[in-house]
């Protein structure tokens, strides 16, 4: 069992090396054929993840489980009252539960694999370094526009709504270096990448986050300082951005947008939200027009005009029912009160501010690409402190024997 076990997690782990790299392909593969390699690879992943949790962790395989049957139930309840929306109800369905099956895979492997720390640090090297590739790629004129007016680049990824969470969490991982060149060269080229890729959510979440991390880092003296000094820096950003930022096309898009969305809406609030609360409010009204308590439990509602809110908890009742759009929630939830527990500041920043990105921009809950790295961003430090003690433990009892 324990060897049958170590091999399961060795091929998830060169399965988990190509993730990024399969995206690629199938963003190549989508601009011609039309073939997406990206699902089904990460939906064996995710099965093959799901067998491990079962050998190693009777309890999380439980929580799966338990998961499995209510898609079985909502996927012939949908059936039988004819519901709309089944195949995409299905396959956002899977999506959600991703973060949960990755969450529960790396908590149980954390017990039962003595390499665990190694393979995560690879895992996310060759993935991060994949992901500046495609950057790059975009640079040089090749791949997708993140906007289809040709504003930000992706590279070859076509997900280019989902990308931002992969930068976010890497990002939180490298700031936390010990070493400074590399929380500074991370920083530096990571807001480069999110004003790049050009979603005003990347830029302001990354830049809060670098922020946090700078400012726990200073010393009382240098805080003192740095307060003394915010006004002058201040004025420096608005310096810049008025005379450099304002001026670049990313910012350009942004700013039209922004102005366009208010004279349509009327509001200012409305015009940052994209036009959300709108379709929330068409969505809403549709679905107590011709919604029932059934397809509120289990999902399945058809969107106003085939347009998702992008407002992931009522995208997730409309699809899937109220049950997973509060299990989502209290997911989303437990993760701000796990690093808050462990006072992991940076995490704590990051989680409550994916959480309300949630709510305000979407593509977080059913986030395939992107959920992975950030599920790893949640669990690595505790991992690889419990990965010290271990070898702490070990190095006592070698000394013990001898």
């Amino acid at each position: 069992m324990a060897k049958n076990l170590q091999f399961l997690n060795y091929v998830i782990y060169l399965l988990l090396l190509f993730y990024l790299v399969i995206d690629t392909i199938t963003g190549i593969s989508l601009s011609s054929t039309g073939i997406s390699f990206s699902i089904p690879y990460k939906l064996f992943i995710m099965s093959l993840m799901i067998v491990a949790i079962g050998l190693c962790n009777l309890n999380h395989f439980l929580v799966i489980l338990f998961y499995i049957c209510w898609l079985v139930v909502s996927f012939f309840v949908m059936t039988i009252f004819r519901s709309e929306n089944i195949y995409l109800a299905i396959q956002t369905y899977a999506k959600f539960i991703s973060g949960l099956v990755f969450y529960l895979y790396f908590a149980s492997l954390n017990r039962v694999e003595k390499r665990c720390v190694l393979f995560i640090k690879r895992i996310l090297l060759i993935n991060a370094l994949v992901f500046a590739l495609n950057i790059f790629a975009g640079i040089l004129g090749f791949g997708y526009s993140t906007y289809s007016y040709g504003i930000g680049i992706k590279g070859f990824f076509y997900a280019g709504n989902e990308i931002f969470l992969i930068l976010l969490s890497i990002a939180t991982l490298l700031i936390q270096s010990r070493n400074k060149h590399i929380r500074f060269i991370t920083s530096i080229v990571s807001l480069v990448f999110a004003v790049l890729i050009g979603t005003k959510t990347a830029m302001l979440a990354l830049f809060i986050i670098i922020s946090v991390n700078f400012f726990e880092k200073l010393t009382s003296k240098r805080k003192l300082v740095f307060f003394s000094c915010l006004p002058l820096m201040i004025l420096a950003f608005i310096f810049l951005y008025t005379f450099v930022l304002s001026k670049t096309q990313v910012f350009e898009h942004l700013i039209y947008n922004i102005q366009k969305n208010r004279k349509l809406t009327g509001s200012l609030l409305s015009a940052l939200f994209s036009g959300r609360l709108d379709f929330l409010y068409d969505n809403l009204n549709l679905l107590r027009k011709k919604g029932n308590t059934i397809s509120l439990i289990f999902g399945g509602n058809s969107f106003y005009n085939s347009k998702s809110i992008e407002i992931d908890f009522f995208d997730a009742i409309i699809l899937n029912g109220i049950f997973i759009a509060i299990s989502m929630f209290l997911f989303y939830s437990y993760l701000i009160a796990i690093a808050i527990k462990r006072k992991q500041k940076i995490l704590i920043v990051l989680n409550f501010m994916i959480l309300a990105i949630s709510f305000i921009a979407g593509h977080i809950w059913a986030n395939l690409t992107g959920g992975l790295f950030f599920i790893i961003a949640n669990v690595y430090f505790y991992i690889f402190k419990n990965f010290q003690v271990r070898r702490k433990q070990y190095v006592v009892k070698e000394k013990l024997c001898l």
